[in-house]
């Protein structure tokens, strides 16, 4: 009778223990799953992230291709033609003199003009000057280098708001004098910036004067890859409000 006693109470202990390990065992797994999805979901945003670099450096490379193969195709014209290289160079130096001699014929007869109309040709001169030196300001501003983060998140939403003006992306690229390499690479500082600003404001704080644009911009894809983030990132493309550089 004892013996019988005893087998079932520890048949009874066992099964106790097994349902506890059960019941243990359950959430770890699910938490080994979870966190098995999120990484497979990092490692998507990585390879989209590659996939866009390859794109535009392929893109790069053709048009540098294109570009070489005009400047040699010209280069073979000149040489196997110099006699029309000559005849052109006689026609320009023809030209040329001809308008000396118009502008020679021009002075002469704004000389001959009334003493009233030289205030005025001077007063046009002075415009015409400060209009071309306000113009080549503002193409010097448009091409300066950008050396900080703010600058860089600057020139992001210039390009979003002529693609969203209507421009193409192509377009605005080209408007703002950038390549769309460099927009690609540069895009994480201010998609982290937009769709976390607290993150990105702790990120900025490590950046140092002088410290390349492009470190800062992987710490920033680091972050942008996180689980959180992308969600927002993705969400904020759908509705415009960041560029969705994978379209071109």
């Amino acid at each position: 009778m004892y013996p019988a006693f005893f087998s079932l109470a520890a048949r009874k202990n066992v099964q106790t223990e097994n349902a506890a390990i059960s019941s243990v065992g359950a959430p770890t797994l699910q938490i080994a799953l979870d966190k098995a999805k999120m990484q497979i979901e990092i490692q998507k945003q990585k390879i989209l992230h590659l996939e866009e670099k390859a794109d535009s450096l392929t893109d790069d490379r053709n048009f540098l291709r294109s570009r070489l193969e005009d400047a040699l195709n010209l280069r073979c014209e000149a040489v196997n033609s110099p006699g029309q290289a000559l005849t052109a160079s006689s026609s320009t130096i023809a030209a040329t003199q001809k308008n000396e001699s118009s502008d020679e014929s021009s002075d002469s007869s704004e000389s001959s003009d009334s003493s009233d109309s030289e205030p005025r040709a001077k007063k046009k001169k002075r415009e015409k000057k400060h209009k071309n030196k306000k113009k080549s300001k503002k193409i010097k501003v448009d091409l300066r280098r950008v050396r900080t983060p703010e600058d860089s998140i600057k020139r992001y939403h210039s390009v979003l708001q002529l693609v969203k003006g209507g421009f193409s992306k192509a377009e605005a690229y080209n408007k703002m004098k950038v390549d769309r390499n460099t927009i690609v690479i540069q895009a994480p500082i201010a998609e982290l910036a937009t769709a976390n600003p607290e993150e990105y404001k702790g990120l900025r704080a490590t950046f140092k004067k002088g410290e390349s644009i492009q470190k800062f911009s992987d710490l920033c894809l680091a972050r942008c890859l996180v689980q959180q983030n992308v969600g927002v990132i993705k969400s904020l493309k759908e509705s415009s409000a960041l560029l969705d550089i994978s379209k071109k």
